[in-house]
C-alpha cells in the first residue's frame, strides 16, 4: 500500500518529548533523558552514513569540535550512544520477527521490550511527524551495519536499490510509469524529507541535503527524482506500530500535532 503524509514538526510535545525547534542543538548530557533528541541525533548518525557525509562537518554544526577521538572522523555519537543505538536496533530486529511470525511469539514479546521500542522510536517519530514504522525499519538496519564503512550496502537505502538497476534506470524517460524506480525515487524522497524534520540546524541539513545530493546523481547516478510525494508502506513495520501502541493514542498525538501546525499555518498533508 502506497501511502504519503508530508513530516511536520511539534513544537511542543509532552514531557519527556521536548522539542526546541529545527535551530536547537541540546548539550550533549540533556540528549540521553529526552528520547525525541536522541532518535534525531540516531537519525542523522544513520542517514550520515548511508549517504557518505562529511562527519567531520556534522560534528562542527553540532558544536562537537573538542571530539578529537577517532570515531569523530565517521560519527556523531558518544561511545555510549552507539552501544545503546545497537541494543536498540537489535531489539527491534527480535521483536519485529515475533510479531510478524505467524504464531503465538508475538506472545513472547515482553512489556519492557514493548515500552523500549515505543519510547524510543515510536512515540518520538510520531510526534516528529515522521512514518513511525520507516523509522523503526531505519533505526533497526544499525544492528547489520553500525555505521561501518565497509558495509554501506547494508545500509537503509542500498538495500532499496532494485534488482537490475542498472537497466531500470536506462528506462528514466518512462519517469513516473517506471514504477520500479519510481519507488526507488521514493524512499529518496522521503529520506530527504525526513533529513529536514531531524536536523537540530540549517548546517546539518545543508551537510545532510548535499551528500544525498552526490549520492543521488554521482554514485546512483540519477539525475532527476520523481518523486510524487509516496513512499511504500511495509506492512510487517506498520504491524510493530499497531501492537506496540494504541490507535488511540496514535490519533491523540497527530490530531494534537496537526491542530498545532494549522495555528502555525504549516501544511500538514
Amino acid at each position: 500500500m502506497i501511502e504519503w503524509r508530508l513530516p511536520t514538526i511539534m513544537d511542543e510535545p509532552p514531557p519527556p518529548y521536548h522539542f526546541g525547534g529545527p535551530l536547537s542543538t541540546p548539550p550533549p548530557a540533556a540528549v540521553a533523558h529526552n528520547p525525541l533528541e536522541q532518535l534525531r541525533r540516531y537519525i542523522i548518525e544513520i542517514m550520515g552514513f548511508t549517504f557518505d557525509a562529511n562527519f567531520s562537518l556534522l560534528n562542527e554544526a553540532l558544536g562537537q569540535t573538542g571530539n578529537t577521538s577517532s570515531s569523530a572522523a565517521n560519527s556523531i555519537l558518544s561511545p555510549d550512544e552507539r552501544a545503546r543505538l545497537l541494543n536498540l536496533a537489535t531489539l527491534i530486529q527480535e521483536v519485529e520477527a515475533k510479531i510478524s511470525d505467524k504464531s503465538a511469539q508475538w506472545l513472547a514479546v515482553r512489556s519492557s521490550e514493548r515500552k523500549a521500542i515505543a519510547d524510543a522510536v515510536i512515540r518520538p517519530a510520531l510526534y516528529l511527524g515522521i512514518p513511525a514504522g520507516y523509522c523503526l525499519e531505519m533505526v533497526s538496519t544499525y544492528a547489520d551495519h553500525q555505521c561501518d564503512g565497509r558495509k554501506r550496502s547494508l545500509s537503509f537505502v542500498s538495500k532499496r536499490i532494485p534488482y537490475l538497476f542498472c537497466t531500470l534506470k536506462s528506462l528514466e524517460f518512462l519517469g513516473v510509469f517506471n514504477l520500479t524506480m519510481r519507488v526507488f525515487h521514493g524512499h529518496l524522497w522521503l529520506n530527504a524529507c525526513i533529513t529536514e524534520f531531524v536536523a537540530f540546524n540549517e548546517e546539518i541539513q545543508v551537510v545532510l541535503a548535499n551528500a544525498i545530493d552526490i549520492y543521488q546523481k554521482e554514485v546512483l547516478g540519477i539525475k532527476r527524482i520523481y518523486h510524487l510525494n509516496m513512499y511504500l508502506k511495509a506492512q510487517n513495520w506498520e504491524d510493530v506500530v499497531e501492537t506496540l501502541i494504541s490507535k488511540d493514542e496514535r490519533k491523540k498525538i497527530r490530531s494534537r500535532r496537526w491542530s498545532r501546525d494549522r495555528k502555525k499555518g504549516r501544511r500538514t498533508g
